[in-house]
This record gives structure tokens, C-alpha cells and sequence, in this order.
């Protein structure tokens, strides 16, 4: 089976690559309360299966420590909930289909201001 290759789109509308995107809350200073940002995965490929989303080190930009970023994310299809690890799973994805999904940051005492960049990455199969 073939990958697959998703896109994301963020709140402005803007739409990138899952290889480059970087989630950033470097606007978060140290005693706000927690933030969520959405995002829409979109699926630009032919029906997919197995598809999870899961928060990681961003390849060329990471910025914090994980237990400040992607291990400390949550993630959700709902903005108000329930809200799970850092990883989630969709399962099936019809050609074209968009989803979207909730990032939970609850931000460590211990963060330091401005820290807080990581990546979403996207795994499934093209069903073939």
C-alpha cells in the first residue's frame, strides 16, 4: 500500500505540507491558561485507512523541551472534548475528506515563556 499525503489548514486559512507545518505557541507566556488551536487535516490523496495524527518534534524546528510540547499536547475532534494524548486515530478517509482537529496545550509551571513549537504528523495507507 502507498502513503499517504495529507495537507493541513490552520485558522487563517492557509494551507501547508505536514512536512513543514510547525505548530507554534510561542504566543503562550508562562501562567496563561492552557490554549487550543484548530487545524483541518485534509485528505488529497484517494481513500485512506489507518490514518493517526499524532503531536512530535518538528524535524527542523523543534523549540522546548518534549515534555513542554508534544508530549505534554492533547489532542481532540471536538473543541470541547474529550481531549487524549498526543496521538489520535481516524481510521478511514474518504478522497477529499477534511477533518478537523483540536490541540490542547496545557502548559507546564515550568515552561519557559514563549517555548512551544512541535509538528503534526499524519500516517495512514491509500486504499488501494
Amino acid at each position: 500500500m502507498a502513503s499517504i499525503h495529507p495537507t493541513i489548514e490552520d485558522t487563517y486559512g492557509n494551507i501547508y505540507s505536514l512536512d513543514d507545518y510547525r505548530i507554534d505557541f510561542g504566543d503562550v507566556q508562562l501562567g496563561d491558561i492552557s490554549q487550543r488551536r484548530k487545524v483541518i487535516i485534509h485528505n488529497t490523496n484517494r481513500s485512506a485507512i489507518d490514518v493517526e495524527i499524532e503531536c512530535v518534534a518538528h524535524p527542523t524546528g523543534q523549540v522546548g523541551s518534549a515534555v513542554d510540547t508534544y508530549d505534554a499536547a492533547k489532542l481532540s475532534f471536538d473543541e470541547e472534548g474529550p481531549f487524549v494524548s498526543n496521538k489520535i486515530t481516524i481510521g478511514a478517509m474518504s478522497p477529499s475528506e477534511a477533518k478537523d482537529l483540536w490541540i490542547f496545550w496545557p502548559i507546564s509551571i515550568d515552561a519557559l515563556p514563549g517555548w512551544g513549537v512541535f509538528a503534526l504528523q499524519v500516517t495512514g495507507q491509500v486504499n488501494l
